[in-house]
């Protein structure tokens, strides 16, 4: 058997082989059938013949997975199988091209594509100027080993001699090189002796049958080394497609690269998180959050996140859906945190979470939130024990204090005889002192109480103006002792309200005590409270030393006090806005305040006019 033969026999092998891949008996028929009409062809026509149909064949595997081929095959996978079942070694050339890898694909396209400018020049011009050229053209390059006969120019083993002599395969840029500047000098003397119509056609005819027998890769590859501008417009768009397919697969690879880094990084993410888009609708949840809120990401995704899961306060109130972050954030386009909300899960139970809510803004425009969550299950009973053991020790303080002051009142109230003065003003001293641990331990108790939810609200008809007045007069000693201007402002028909009489009775004893203790002499105190529907308006404003700015956020938390204020009164406990705060949110109204330092302070509270909400519990506050 001939090498030819043996090569048409292989080639054989590989078209069956392939069309054995497929798994349909329908589609085998069809390709057996066109397998049988390429067999019938003589010897060279048949082996060119082929090329089509295997890649036809390649095509059709590759781009039809998994329903056609037994198994799912990229191009690369698909030729290294085939590779494994025939010698593909032994294919003709123009097949065996096709199992090549680069560099050594590159190298034998241009080698067997060049014969025919080769055979052009031996047949009109002769050996020996093919020899010239070949000498010019090859120097410096690999292609020095070549040579020359009646034939043409014989590479037969010249790329592994390449590879034995360096050590290493050659570059792909390096054979591109080689080639392009020897098809040069093919081609200018073909133009220079017969005229480049000649030249080119050639050329072209070359670039014709690569293009209708090889897939895309291969004919932009040849692209590569033809000379001058011949092919142009082919050039520019293979090369052009070739490039943006390159550039497609790179940027795939990359976007595939950041959505594994992204799909880690939110998996490593302790917190839940979750994003929305404009419309609320669950855009990415993490395992995080997954876990958190006892739900799957497939049951989310593309839904209302406020329709999935109930949202409560700590006294089991449900959160409207336009009062949850999401909304506020999507509305205000700012980012806010929340820390008093309790989610329940489908199966009832109930966790409270530190909620962060940031807007995502693209073109200064709102486009979705991204919400990180915490539970704080443990930080809660954490503060919860705390406050219990506040509330115990405040309790065993409270009871030795009180005999203190009672020994102290009768001791100075003479009951157990005449006191000299150094005497009476130590023990002034020791009851004042004691005085203010009872008002701090007071202070405690109410904390407590109010922490840990046993507060009760209970209510009453109450004139706010005459609690008011009753205030002012309990301060009226302070109020002449720094000769403070006093200006009341009661608007006609305000309605005596249902409200806790002790409560706001607080309230206003926090405020005006507050403004009167941190004005400086002189100054001025006012006091407004109106009906500005639905709510009662209570306004307290003051010229006072004024809150700092980077200190306002801190204003209502526990034993705050700001750093103005500490060196002037340094008696202040820091639980008496905290207490105020907690009433108001637990009662139905709100607090907020104006502040800027050393021109005053105005706080404002608001108290529906249908009055405070009634509340269950078991304790009251102590102080007064």
């Amino acid at each position: 058997m001939t090498g030819k033969e043996k090569s048409l026999l292989v080639a054989d092998e590989l078209l069956l082989y392939t069309i054995g891949l497929i798994n349909r008996k329908d589609l085998i028929a069809d390709q057996l059938q066109e397998y049988k009409k390429v067999k019938g062809l003589p010897g060279a026509k048949r082996e060119i013949a082929y090329l089509p149909l295997y890649f036809a064949l390649e095509d059709f595997i590759v781009k039809n997975k998994p329903s056609v081929a037994a198994k799912i095959f990229t191009k690369e996978s698909l030729r290294k199988d085939i590779k494994k079942h025939i010698q593909a070694d032994k294919l003709g050339d123009r097949l065996k091209l096709i199992f090549l890898l680069e560099p050594e694909q590159a190298f034998y396209l241009y080698r067997i594509h060049i014969q025919d400018l080769v055979n052009f020049i031996i047949k009109n011009l002769g050996v020996q100027v093919l020899q010239k050229i070949a000498r010019e053209g090859a120097k410096g390059t690999i292609l020095a080993g070549a040579k020359v006969d009646t034939y043409g120019l014989d590479f037969k083993g010249l790329y592994q001699k390449i590879v034995r002599t360096t050590g290493k395969k050659p570059t792909l840029g390096r054979i591109t090189t080689s080639f392009k500047a020897l098809y040069s000098l093919l081609y200018e003397e073909i133009s220079e002796s017969f005229g480049k119509k000649t030249a080119s056609d050639l050329i072209i005819k070359n670039f014709s049958f690569i293009k209708s027998y090889y897939d895309y890769d291969l004919a932009a590859r040849f692209l590569r080394v033809v000379p001058g501008d011949i092919l142009e417009a082919e050039r520019l768009a293979f090369l052009s497609k070739k490039e943006l397919k390159k550039k497609v697969i790179e940027r795939t690879q990359e976007i595939e690269k950041a959505k594994a880094k992204d799909e880690a990084l939110l998996a490593s993410i302790g917190d839940g998180m979750i994003a929305t888009d404009k419309s609320e609708k669950v855009m990415i949840i993490n395992q995080s959050a997954e876990e958190m809120f006892g739900c799957k990401a497939q049951d989310v995704m593309g839904k209302k996140w406020s329709g999935i899961l109930t949202v409560e306060d700590e006294r089991n109130n449900v959160i409207p859906s336009g009062e949850r972050p999401v909304q506020l954030v999507l509305s205000s386009g700012k980012k806010m945190t929340v820390t008093d909300y309790y989610y329940v899960r489908k199966d009832k139970t109930r966790f409270p979470t530190a909620i962060t809510a940031s807007p995502i803004i693209l073109n200064r425009a709102v486009i979705g939130v991204i919400m990180v969550f915490r539970d704080i299950t443990k930080e809660k009973e954490l503060d919860r024990a705390k406050t219990e053991f506040v509330s115990l020790a405040s309790h065993q303080l409270r009871t030795p204090l009180t005999a203190i002051n009672w020994s102290a009142e009768m001791i100075l109230a003479e009951n157990f005889g005449r006191l000299k003065k150094n005497q009476e003003k130590n023990l002034k001293r020791i009851y004042n002192q004691s005085q203010r641990m009872v008002k701090l331990v007071d202070a405690l108790l109410d904390t407590s109480r109010i922490d840990l939810g046993t507060l009760v609200i209970e209510l009453e008809p109450t004139d706010l103006k005459s609690v008011a007045n009753s205030v002012i007069d309990e301060l009226g000693s302070q109020i002449k002792n720094k000769r403070l201007k006093i200006k009341k402002s009661y608007s006609q028909g305000l309605p005596i309200i249902d409200v806790d009489p002790k409560l706001i009775r607080i309230v206003f004893q926090n405020l005006l005590s507050n403004a009167v203790k941190y004005t400086p002499d002189k100054g001025s105190v006012n006091l407004t409270i109106k009906k500005q529907k639905p709510d009662i308006l209570i306004k307290v404003s003051d010229t006072g030393y004024g809150i700092p700015k980077d200190q306002q956020s801190k204003i209502f938390t526990k034993l705050f006090r700001a750093d103005n204020v500490k060196e002037k009164d340094p008696d202040g406990t820091g639980l008496g806005l905290y207490i105020v705060k907690s009433v108001m949110d637990q009662s139905g109204g709100r607090i907020w305040f104006e502040s800027i330092e050393d021109r005053g302070t105005t706080f404002y509270v608001t108290i529906p006019l249908s009055g405070m909400k009634k509340k269950k519990g078991t304790k009251r506050l102590i102080s007064n």
